[in-house]
């Protein structure tokens, strides 16, 4: 038996696919995700290990977080 647990509270689950795909699945109606009673909720993205994941595996969404951030840290060093 391992030692570990599963923190409800920080799970999230996420379904992978493309675009026509993905609207496939948003028409059906699908069953809730349960770990110990406690119901998962479903995220079109996540973060993990400083990366930005989104259903369809686009680099997108990461992209212009990452340029926002640079924008800005540079705005920064502008102003001296």
């Amino acid at each position: 038996m391992s030692a570990l647990t599963i923190n409800e509270k920080k799970c999230h689950y996420m379904i992978i696919g493309t675009k026509p795909a993905l609207k496939k699945v948003g028409d059906l109606i699908l069953k809730e995700m349960v770990i110990n009673n406690k119901i998962i909720e479903r995220v079109k993205f996540a973060r993990n290990l400083g990366l930005t994941y989104v259903e369809v595996l686009s680099w997108r969404r990461h992209v212009n977080i990452l340029v926002g951030r640079a924008i800005s840290k540079f705005k920064d060093l502008n102003r001296f």
